[in-house]
This record gives C-alpha cells, structure tokens and sequence, in this order.
C-alpha cells in the first residue's frame, strides 16, 4: 500500500497514516472527499476517513471473520450519508453521528454506486443492479427494463439517464429503452462537466459528446488509445476522477494518465 499526495505538480508520499495500518492492509480505488472536507479511502480491511492530518479507521460488519473491501463510495449531500459497495454488500456510513448501517444485499459484490433521476440508488452487482430508496429495496417499475445482469460501473448523465457497463458491452439506459453503445469490457464510467461520458477500456477509453449523441449525431463518439495518445495499459476499475481544474485523471496497470477533454482539437 502507499499513499501520496500531489500539490503544485510535485508528488509526496504520506507516511502519518502508516500507524494505523498493518502489512496487509491495500488502498481500493473510488476514493473521494465528501461534503465535510474528508477524504473517504476505501481499503481491503473496511475505510479510513482522514480529517486534516488524522486518518481513522472505519470498521464494516463482516460475517465469518472474514474482513470486508470497499470497492465504491457514494454520499447522499442532501442526507449527509455515505454508502459503501463492498464484498459483503451495501453499508451506510452516517457522517453526523458516525453510525454504521448494513443494508441487506444477499452478500452480493457491490462494483459501482449512484443515484438516478428517481432519487434511487442504483447499487451494481456482479448479478444485476439492485435499487435501494428510503433505506429499502424496490424494484424497477413496470414501463422500466429491469438490469438483470452483471454491471461494473454506472454513471448518470446531466439529462438523468444513467450508462451501465455490463460483462459485455456499454449501454445507455432512458428507464423504457436499452441500448448498447460500443461493446467490450469496460472498467469506469465518468461524467465531464456536462459535456462528456468518459469510458475506459482494456485498450484504451471511449470519449462520447453529450450534445451530438442527444442531437442524434451519427459521430458522437471517439476511442483513444496508443495509437492516438493515451498512453496507459488496461484502465483501473472505477478508479477515474476529475479534479478542480477540469482534468481527468485516469489510473493504468502501470500509471496514472491525466487527460484535458477542453484541449482536444478535431483531427479533419
């Protein structure tokens, strides 16, 4: 495990935490920080919530001594609680009194976590997606297409559609109708300013214009890879970001790759 920080361009390791931690102890991705100003870290052993320079630990309920791992982080701003998707199901994190909930999920591996235009939220599993509104379950509804298969990432866009990345392809769903947008294995889904659906692949990643794809524009979509600037191997699982500053920060098996959406220029 290692943690750093990048300020100014310039990378430096954090050690403070090292106290907390034993030797078999990893960082997950889809860490963030949340409404408070704390960093949510998810971890193979539960999460750390670091608050200044203070890390703690979150200890999750786990069945069978058995430890459990954080795979995605979601917060519900309005609420003030945050939802962990991990190898045991869902949890919910109260960050006012710092109280633990397990959510029933049958044990299911929970990959991805947000909220559709429903206000429910979509809790991706290795056997479908599972909605969960008012601390409770419910099911699709009747004029919907229920998800009944693998997904490991999911994301809503500006007009509240919500792009899923199934065991086979990239689907775009508007809750009466599915379709598949490029088919493969995709890792992450992100959004950029309202403007972009970022999509990452073994190879590479998908970059499709939200404008042109709502207009019904037959280009709406473009792949980079090697061969026309990314330089990375095999995007990390849910691990992509946008900072500040409106770059993308994409994590590789070998490194970690920012990408300027704004810099593009159309290649004529």
């Amino acid at each position: 495990w290692e943690l750093a920080v990048l300020k100014n361009d310039e990378l430096s390791k954090v050690n403070s935490y090292k106290q907390y931690l034993k030797p078999e102890d990893l960082f997950y991705m889809n860490g963030f920080c949340n409404s408070l100003g704390e960093w949510m870290i998810p971890a193979s052993t539960g999460a750390f919530t670091k608050r200044g320079d203070r890390l703690e630990k979150i200890y999750l309920p786990f069945a069978d001594f058995i430890s459990v791992t954080v795979f995605s982080c979601y917060e519900d701003i309005k609420s003030k609680v945050v939802y962990f998707g991990t190898t045991s199901g869902l949890f919910s994190y109260d960050l006012r009194n710092r109280k633990i909930r397990k959510c029933a999920t049958d044990k299911r591996l929970v990959f991805s976590l947000d909220k559709d235009k429903y206000e429910r939220l979509w809790v991706c599993t290795g056997k479908g997606v599972l909605l969960f509104k008012d601390n409770t379950f419910t099911p699709f509804k009747k004029n919907e297409i229920p998800v009944d298969k693998g997904v490991i990432s999911c994301c809503r866009d500006f007009k509240g559609n919500m792009w899923f990345a199934g065991k086979d392809a990239l689907y775009f769903y508007t809750y009466t109708q599915k379709f598949k947008i490029s088919e493969g294995s995709y890792f992450f889904i992100n959004q950029y300013k309202n403007r972009y659906i970022i999509a990452g692949t073994i190879k590479g990643f998908l970059l499709i214009d939200l404008e042109k794809l709502y207009s019904h524009k037959l280009n709406f979509a473009r792949f980079f890879d090697r061969y026309n600037g990314f330089i990375g191997i095999e995007c990390g699982q849910n691990g992509t970001c946008v900072d500040s500053k409106g770059n993308v920060w994409i994590p590789t098996s070998e490194s970690v790759v920012k990408f300027m959406p704004d810099k593009l220029t159309l290649d004529t």
